[in-house]
């Protein structure tokens, strides 16, 4: 299994192995029955800055668009508004609110899931629960998808980000957090990063994918 080994090249990002120089075939196992080579791909790292655009639970969210809400609680269509006084009295209804000038993703209570904003599972009560889609164009599964450094912020509470049972997901892609510069999380809470065990994910699905790096600064992470 080549995936638990992985290396190091200042200013550089490594990408992945391949059995040839040309960096075509990727591999992701060998069987050794006699001496084999394999490649390292390097992509340059390069200094995105904050992200100004996140992808998350279906809406875009921008220097616009900071607010992502629910009509209803446990409504599977959220919606991206601008304006704080446009924000519901309800703070169920509020899964999150973005900061593009510092790159910030901050949790709200939300509750993105068509069952009782109280379901909890043995020992585990959520506070926010957000469903992970794909955006227009695209195959993959995101959670979150952000175009530049991320910080998460848990905001105090137990979250949830979840690729449900469905047929759309089986043998395809699912990123729960992907950054195309680094990602820090941050606060005090937990997050949950999960695909139903049903589901039949390609060897590209990731927790977190981040094309820098990979910062834990406080709270709890559990991926399964």
């Amino acid at each position: 299994d080549l995936l638990q080994y992985t290396t190091t090249k200042t200013g550089y990002n490594f990408v992945g192995w391949y059995t040839d120089v040309e960096l075509t075939n990727s591999v992701t196992s060998v069987t050794l029955t006699d001496d084999i080579a394999v490649y390292a791909k390097w992509e340059e790292a390069v200094d995105t800055g904050a992200a100004t655009s996140v992808f998350f639970a279906g809406v875009t969210l921008d220097a616009t668009n900071k607010y992502v809400v629910l009509t209803n609680v446990g409504d599977s269509t959220p919606v991206a508004i601008s304006a704080a006084s446009e924000l519901p009295a309800d703070s169920t209804r509020l899964l999150a609110t973005f900061n593009a000038t510092t790159g910030t993703l901050t949790f709200n209570r939300g509750y993105n899931f068509a069952i009782d904003p109280d379901f909890a599972e043995p020992n585990f009560a959520y506070n926010s629960y957000v469903m992970m889609q794909v955006p227009d164009g695209e195959t993959t599964r995101y959670g979150i998808k952000a175009n530049g450094d991320l910080t998460i912020d848990l905001g105090g509470y137990k979250n949830a980000l979840y690729a449900e049972w469905s047929d759309q997901i089986s043998n395809h892609n699912v990123i729960a957090i992907y950054s195309e510069g680094d990602v820090t999380i941050q606060g005090d809470g937990f997050l949950r990063l999960t695909a139903n065990p049903s589901v039949n994910l390609t060897v590209n699905s990731h927790a977190i994918f981040a094309k820098g790096d990979i910062n834990l600064n406080g709270g709890i992470v559990y991926a399964y």
